[in-house]
């Protein structure tokens, strides 16, 4: 499910982030070596839940583990490995 709160991230939205260990669409792409509009392509398809935070898109650190980087790769989304993750 994507949803779009209404307030820009700061500082102290950055620290809550951290402690909800929650991760951006950027560590999400670090973690997997793939590029951010791949992640972002998921996002839009609604394959992979996030929230947008003013200008930053945040999801679950567990969500962003259950991802995949095939052999050739591609990354995927194992649909049942997302919702047990949520």
């Amino acid at each position: 499910m994507t949803r779009r709160l209404n307030f820009a991230p700061t500082r102290k939205v950055d620290k809550r982030i951290e402690r909800l260990d929650l991760v951006t669409v950027t560590e999400v792409a670090e973690l997997h070596d793939v590029s951010r509009t791949r992640v972002q392509q998921l996002i839009d398809d609604g394959r992979l839940p996030a929230v947008q935070v003013g200008r930053q898109w945040i999801m679950r650190r567990a969500v962003a583990e259950a991802l995949s980087v095939g052999s050739d790769g591609a990354l995927s989304v194992d649909d049942a490995a997302v919702a047990a993750a949520e």
